[in-house]
């Protein structure tokens, strides 16, 4: 029976309500206006997914996708959304240890703070540099 419990824990409001709230920290991070379309995006993907692992795919998926962006625009996150459920879940696999995730996410967060400086300075990205 508790099987049965995790199974569908994805689909309990409270779990679903974190996940709203994880896209919206992310996207604020990047967006000018005050929206937060967490819930619109959480939604799409819960229509779409049929288990918990598609579930987790497509919002892992959305989440790294929204990480490596320097700006989003309106249009292009709804887009990316769209054409990332068009396609089969992407498999959830557990590939890096948590410290090396977390330097993993600190080198791509200095290579695009870096790309932004190089943008707003006028300058051209160059993989050398």
């Amino acid at each position: 029976m508790s099987e049965d419990l995790n199974k569908n824990s994805w689909k309990n409001l409270k779990f679903r309500s974190s996940v709203v709230n994880k896209i919206n920290i992310e996207v604020a991070n990047f967006r000018w206006k005050n929206e937060n379309p967490g819930q619109k995006i959480e939604m799409d993907v819960f229509e779409k997914a049929k288990n918990k692992a598609q579930y987790l795919g497509y919002i892992a998926k959305i989440i790294l996708d929204i990480r490596n962006m320097v700006c989003i625009q309106d249009d292009w996150l709804q887009n990316h959304v769209d054409e990332i459920l068009s396609k089969p879940p992407p498999r959830v696999r557990k590939v890096l240890s948590t410290d090396a995730l977390a330097k993993h996410n600190i080198d791509m967060m200095k290579l695009r703070d870096k790309i932004t400086k190089l943008e707003r300075a006028g300058g051209k990205f160059n993989k050398s540099q």
